[in-house]
């Protein structure tokens, strides 16, 4: 048991954020946790809104209750060691984003735990999706992606098709629609709002790649080792792009500026690829 943390309850309450990336963080130390502390049952608890978006396709959970709501940016325990045990609600709270967005690698997160990133995720069964494109929303583009725009991903779609003569597919929660509804006309399979998240899960595991910007779905990306390229913003330290990868896997980071044409993000993500069919 790690001292740090203490006793833990047989049934645990663990607060942690509602995103798909920051969930996907926690788990990597949870099967470690569970051991240590012989945990029976565990509730995550998440912001009640991005629950299902968040936590539906995790296996390793009992029981989600996003009844809580967590100032996490303005807990200096949490800003400075990624937990915390004293807020109200819950037997404690985990925020491994505290230590990665300072290009801490995960596993000197609660170096007390060890770190397995091979647990199983939900996923439904899908058939060949081609390449799938993950272009996010307004309100990320313009922060972190400001020098392009809605025609940028048009010219995405539309190289994929050229070069693949599939149409690509576009993944997205409903949040992402308006910044789609902007993309001029090209040739994909527009799937954003339209699939829960084990479907999407099991899109991207039978991804040929996956080209977007950096978000749970390219981390997904890299669970299920299917090449990807990540748009990640400049603003970002350059440990944050390691800290968390499997090795050995096709994953290809590109800072917001660096990125280049359309044609050029598609031409990076193919090169992942053995042959292109």
């Amino acid at each position: 048991m790690n001292p740090a943390i203490g006793h833990l309850p047989q049934r645990i309450r663990i607060g942690t954020p509602s995103g798909v990336g920051d969930v996907y963080w926690v788990l990597g130390k949870l099967r470690s946790l569970r051991e240590q502390h012989k945990i029976k049952h565990v509730t995550l608890c998440v912001q009640k809104s991005h629950a299902p978006r968040a936590m539906d396709w995790s296996k390793m959970v009992d029981f989600v209750d996003a009844t809580e709501e967590f100032a996490f940016t303005k807990n200096k325990e949490i800003d400075q060691r990624g937990w915390t045990r004293q807020i109200r609600g819950v037997d404690i709270v985990l925020w491994p984003n505290a230590m990665i967005d300072k290009g801490f690698h995960l596993s000197k997160w609660l170096p007390g735990y060890d770190l397995d990133m091979e647990f199983p995720i939900a996923t439904a069964p899908v058939k060949d999706p081609g390449i799938v494109v993950y272009a996010s929303s307004e309100g990320v583009n313009k922060a972190w992606f400001p020098m392009r725009g809605p025609v940028f991903w048009s010219r995405v779609l539309k190289h994929v098709h050229h070069l693949t003569g599939r149409p690509a597919t576009l993944i997205g929660a409903g949040w992402d629609q308006d910044f789609a509804n902007r993309i001029p006309d090209a040739p994909c399979i527009n799937l954003i709002g339209k699939t829960p998240l084990p479907e999407v899960t099991g899109i991207i595991r039978n991804a040929t790649c996956v080209i977007g910007i950096i978000s749970g779905m390219t981390i997904l990306a890299n669970h299920f080792r299917t090449p990807c390229v990540a748009i990640y913003p400049d603003k970002f330290l350059p440990g944050f792009l390691t800290s968390w990868l499997k090795l050995n896997v096709p994953y290809q980071p590109i800072k917001a500026s660096q990125v280049g044409t359309p044609e050029a993000l598609v031409g990076s993500a193919l090169k992942l690829l053995p042959s292109l069919v």
